[in-house]
């Protein structure tokens, strides 16, 4: 199915008979169950135009059974829509990391949860974002904003551990002052 492993697969919850796979390439597989012979037929195969891009989740939707999401190594959160033949990508997102789990809001299927690497979780309302034209990262200098703290420990020996106290209360002051700046630039 895939020139490289297969990260996950995914039943349909109203086409029981229908999976999808998805591997670490740009190649999603939509398959059916035939109970009769009990094995798999390949019905769809996507093709990720860019050669990066690898999905490691896939989750179907749970109200459309031709509807499904694919979490990639590239960044990107892509809705797919199996109605639409030729253009079957509904909505792409990318984001500055790899996304790696993702799932349709169970009470606003317009809504999507996912997270990656960033340790953070992801709202995605479908309906006020609009879809990207290309699956390009935003902004490729992300890591340019980041701002980076190390934390040192105090030593134990009397005269300089009261010097490190203040230096430790101070520099974390001034990195509460630096993340109210941070989050008053992000409004």
């Amino acid at each position: 199915l895939s020139p490289r492993y297969i990260t996950q697969m995914s039943w349909s919850p109203i086409a029981t008979n229908k999976v999808v796979i998805v591997a670490n390439s740009n190649i999603i597989h939509v398959a059916e169950f035939n109970h009769e012979t009990q094995d798999l037929q390949i019905v769809r195969k996507i093709v990720i135009t860019d050669q990066k891009s690898g999905n490691c989740c896939v989750k179907w939707s749970n109200r459309n059974e031709n509807n499904f999401l694919t979490c990639g190594l590239d960044g990107a959160i892509r809705v797919w829509d199996l109605s639409n033949e030729t253009n079957p990508e509904r909505f792409v997102r990318t984001y500055h990391c790899p996304m790696t789990c993702g799932l349709f809001l169970p009470t606003d299927e317009d809504v999507i949860v996912c997270s990656g690497k960033s340790a953070t979780l992801e709202f995605i309302d479908m309906r006020l974002e609009k879809t990207e034209s290309k699956s390009k990262r935003p902004n490729a200098r992300t890591m340019d904003n980041v701002l980076w703290a190390t934390k040192a420990l105090a030593r134990n020996d009397g005269k300089s551990h009261t010097i490190d106290k203040k230096n430790n209360r101070r520099n974390a002051e001034n990195n509460i002052d630096v993340l109210e700046c941070k989050e008053l630039a992000a409004t």
